[in-house]
């Protein structure tokens, strides 16, 4: 039993017919950001770099009724409108071959339009069924990085790097029954 029945025509052309739930979602994204930053450079080879990222960011989905199909009751649209900012602290200090930086920034993970959209679709790759959920809020992320560089020669470089990230409302994929 599939999401999507398919009909052949004539000419090798595959159409998706009518299904009940609906398949299909209308969605619009809307992004304006600034960003203003410093680079600081102290004796000794030490460098301070700052910014600051000012975001705002609409995205709306709804749900569409499929022609031929019995319109639905409820249309379970989504929304997220937000304005945030986004600051990133970067210090690092170099000797004749060798650059060592830390950093922390703060940075964000969206939903797209089908984790969003209220609809079933199928994933034909792995046979399941996917419905996304209008309650999806995005993720915010802390990033903290650690990272040395070695120059060989001109043209060779080592490097070597620790990350880790501390994710407030994760968007992952869950299993349900509906």
């Amino acid at each position: 039993d599939t999401v999507n029945s398919m009909s052949k025509s004539d000419r090798d052309v595959f159409t998706y017919l009518p299904t009940s739930p609906p398949i299909d979602y209308q969605g619009s994204s809307s992004t304006t950001a600034a960003y203003v930053g410093s680079l600081l450079e102290f004796p000794n080879d030490y460098r301070v770099a700052t910014g600051v990222r000012f975001e705002t960011m609409e995205l709306d989905v709804t749900p569409m009724d499929d022609p031929g199909v019995t319109p639905m009751k409820i249309k379970n649209e989504a929304g997220i409108q937000i304005e945030d900012f986004f600051p990133s602290l970067t210090f690092s200090k170099s000797w004749e071959s060798l650059k060592l930086s830390t950093s922390a920034s703060m940075t964000t993970a969206r939903p797209n339009f089908r984790e969003l959209a209220f609809i079933a679709t199928e994933d034909r790759v792995k046979g399941t069924i996917y419905k996304g959920n209008p309650q999806l809020k995005p993720s915010d992320i802390q990033n903290y990085d650690i990272r040395g560089d070695w120059n060989l020669s001109d043209s060779e470089i080592l490097s070597a790097s620790l990350f880790y990230k501390k994710i407030d409302k994760p968007i992952q994929q869950a299993k349900g029954n509906d």
